[in-house]
């Protein structure tokens, strides 16, 4: 028998996997739902970093580490373009709000252990991809109170900053381990 945590919780994936707005409305009022939504992005991490294994070890260790630094990374600049260079006259949104949809928008990706399977886990995460950009924009449109038009918006200026925070921080890392292997 599940409990009602469990059965809410999977409900409430399935419902953003499906696109539905009332449930994105819910984890945005639902201060309780944050633990929830990083669950789900936790267990998206760790299903990409299954798919990750075709790629040896260090696909899993990437997948896992990009999965959950790239999810706060991400979160946070959907929450400071949206509130701040694309609002509406309707955007009324604190982070954790952003943070919750936008965790439960990793719906699709708790599928991305499929692209583990030879020949078409490439196409599969693709796929995958293109579902969980959708989910993104849904999630970004509930949370932010805004037009589909001005997520999507929202959502590229947000996609294109993190992913240059996140370019500077590999470099970053990637420097360092240089570094330190000339110094062993």
């Amino acid at each position: 028998m599940q409990s009602a945590l469990s059965e809410t919780i999977v409900q409430r994936v399935i419902g953003a996997a499906r696109l539905d707005g009332a449930v994105y409305e819910e984890v945005e009022h639902d201060v309780n739902a944050s633990s929830q939504a990083l669950m789900v992005v936790g267990v998206a991490a760790i299903s990409a970093a299954i798919g990750g294994l075709s790629d040896g070890f260090s696909g899993l260790i990437s997948a896992l580490i990009s999965g959950l630094i790239g999810f706060a990374i991400a979160s946070y600049f959907v929450y400071f373009v949206g509130t701040r260079l694309t609002p509406s006259t309707q955007t009324s949104a604190n982070y954790g709000e952003v943070m919750r949809c936008l965790g439960f928008a990793y719906a699709p990706n708790l599928l991305l252990f499929l692209h583990i399977i030879p020949g078409i886990g490439g196409l599969l995460s693709f796929l995958i991809g293109i579902w969980a950009v959708v989910t993104m924009v849904v999630a970004t449109m509930h949370a932010l109170e805004m037009s589909a038009i001005r997520a999507v918006v929202t959502s590229i200026l947000a996609s294109i900053i993190a992913g240059i925070v996140i370019a500077i921080i590999v470099g970053i890392i990637g420097g360092t381990a240089i570094g330190i292997g000339a110094l062993t």
